[in-house]
């Protein structure tokens, strides 16, 4: 026979074992959660890089529908993106290289780059080439 101390016992070591893994199953969830805030974190910030890097090559485009002959740094800030787009000539060729730079609220960067050739004796402006630079 067991005596009710024993049963005591063997009740708080069950109801240990259920809060036991309660409390790992919260952790671990916790844990599965925080990596899909990141995951969703990054995929933000680069969406936002991307998106600020053709906002620097239209602006690029943009000066060289004013002036063909127009070269240099182009500068975007806007709040935690940063965009550098840098225009080049070769003859009815103007290359438009731009770097978009995003920072995300742990202060990483986030990089994007493009190169676009575009023909300017026409009218309208033609797209040559239009590629993404990987890192």
């Amino acid at each position: 026979h067991i005596h009710s101390d024993e049963r005591g016992v063997i009740t708080l070591i069950v109801v240990i074992l259920i809060a036991s893994l309660t409390v790992v199953y919260g952790l671990s969830v916790a844990l599965m959660t925080l990596d899909e805030v990141n995951a969703s974190q990054a995929s933000l910030y680069k969406a936002k890089a991307s998106l600020q890097t053709e906002s620097c090559v239209d602006n690029a485009i943009a000066l060289l529908r004013n002036n063909t002959s127009v070269t240099g740094n182009v500068n975007i800030a806007v709040l935690n993106v940063n965009c550098v787009a840098t225009i080049t000539n070769s003859g009815n060729i103007r290359t438009i290289t731009a770097s978009a730079t995003s920072s995300d609220s742990f202060n990483r960067n986030v990089v994007d780059r493009t190169t676009t050739n575009i023909n300017v004796s026409g009218n309208p402006f033609t797209v040559v080439q239009y590629k993404d630079i990987l890192e």
